[in-house]
Parts: structure tokens; C-alpha cells; sequence
């Protein structure tokens, strides 16, 4: 049974630790590949297509970050594994004070996770057993997620720590919060001691080299 959950593929744009400005504590940020909303004002263009990852197996990339929520800052600098070492240094903005915890949590987005809910279940139930603050934003609400009644969805909702649901709506864009805009929801599904008042998290904006490139994570201020 573990063996077939390690062999699940899912389809990731990008993975980075460690990200400081999408949940408490430094965490494992993993953005997966393909949305096929058209919010305006998206942050996130660049994982809109399915072609903008690469496929991976859930043991192989399990592997690949295990050893972080050790605080084995020596697992992702090789380039196989496209991660760099001038992650140190960001800017959170006003949110820096409330993201100081030690606990390594793990924050997942896209595009859309949802849109691959076998490789999306076989990940999070691996993560689990390593941490269980598992933070998941996506673009459906809550009861959309529940009325599709997959088994799959079912069972990622039930371990997953914190859902951040709703479509980005630019014109909702208030700039309070760890969030896009003001409909979506902080839901708190399992382990609310970790999520105290998330509506009170300050946005950030954190900047990494990647690869080639400078990216930035995290939420950014409404301009």
C-alpha cells in the first residue's frame, strides 16, 4: 500500500526552503502546476499551464525534503534539485514579527492543488507523517471541495492543517491579511494551536535567487 502511494506522480512548478512569508515558522513552500482560472490580477501566471512543471514522484520528492523538517540546510543545494543557497535573505515586510516560529510547517499552492487530487492525497499523507502544519491554498471554496464528494479530497481535507479558499477577486483586494483578497477564508481544520488568528498575519514579500532567476514568494502588498 506505501509502496503504491510513494510511486503517485504529481506535476510541481516549484518547490523552495525556506519560505518565511506563507504561513509560521520557515517552511517548505511546494507550488504544484496548472489552474485553469482566470483570476485577474493573478500572482501566479507562471503556473497557470500544466507544461510549467515537471512530473515527480511522490517518494522521490519526498525524499528530496524530508530531511528539512530535520533542519538539514545541506539537502537542496545541488542544481539537480534546483534549489539555491541565497534563500537567507528576504523581505517580510510588517509580517516578519509574526513568522519567528522554529516548527517546520509545510505551505502548498499553484495554480491549483486541487486539480490533482491523487498525487495531491499521496503527498500530503507522506508530509504527514513528518509534520501535520500543512497549509493549502486554493482557488474552489470549501463546500465546492466537499460537494465533488472524491474520496481523494475528502481524505486531503481531513489532514490538512489550514485551508486558504476562494477565488482571487482583484477588486477585494484590501491588502489586510494572508490572503489575496478579502473573500477568502482562513479555515482551520485540524490543529487550530498552530493558526492563532490568521486573519491577523501581515502580508510579506520574501525574493530568492532560483535557478537563474530572482523569484519572490508570499503575499503581496496591495498596490
Amino acid at each position: 500500500m506505501e509502496s503504491n502511494v510513494l510511486k503517485k506522480n504529481i506535476n510541481i512548478a516549484r518547490m523552495y526552503y525556506p519560505v518565511k512569508t506563507l504561513g509560521p515558522g520557515e517552511r517548505i513552500g511546494i507550488w504544484l502546476a496548472g489552474c485553469s482560472r482566470n483570476c485577474k490580477g493573478c500572482i501566479s501566471t507562471d503556473f497557470k499551464s500544466e507544461t510549467a512543471g515537471r512530473r515527480i514522484e511522490v517518494g522521490r520528492l519526498i525524499e528530496m525534503i524530508k530531511k528539512y523538517f530535520l533542519y538539514d540546510k545541506e539537502l537542496f543545494l545541488t542544481q539537480e534539485n534546483r534549489f539555491s543557497d541565497l534563500s537567507n535573505k528576504y523581505e517580510s515586510g510588517e509580517g516578519k514579527d509574526i513568522f519567528t516560529e522554529k516548527r517546520c510547517g509545510v505551505t502548498i499552492s499553484g495554480g491549483e492543488p486541487f486539480i490533482q487530487p491523487v498525487g495531491l492525497n499521496a503527498l500530503v499523507r507522506e508530509i504527514k507523517k513528518y509534520t501535520e502544519d500543512i497549509i493549502i491554498f486554493t482557488g474552489y471554496l470549501y463546500e465546492e471541495l466537499l460537494e465533488k464528494k472524491d474520496e481523494n479530497i475528502n481524505q486531503i481535507l481531513s489532514m490538512t492543517g489550514m485551508l486558504v479558499d476562494g477565488p482571487y477577486i482583484d477588486n477585494l483586494n484590501d491588502g489586510i491579511g494572508m490572503r489575496g483578497s478579502s473573500n477568502q477564508r482562513f479555515i482551520v481544520l485540524n490543529h487550530p494551536e498552530y493558526y492563532d488568528h490568521p486573519e491577523k498575519w501581515k502580508r510579506g514579500i520574501q525574493g530568492a535567487v532560483y535557478g537563474n532567476k530572482i523569484i519572490t514568494m508570499g503575499i503581496p502588498d496591495k498596490i
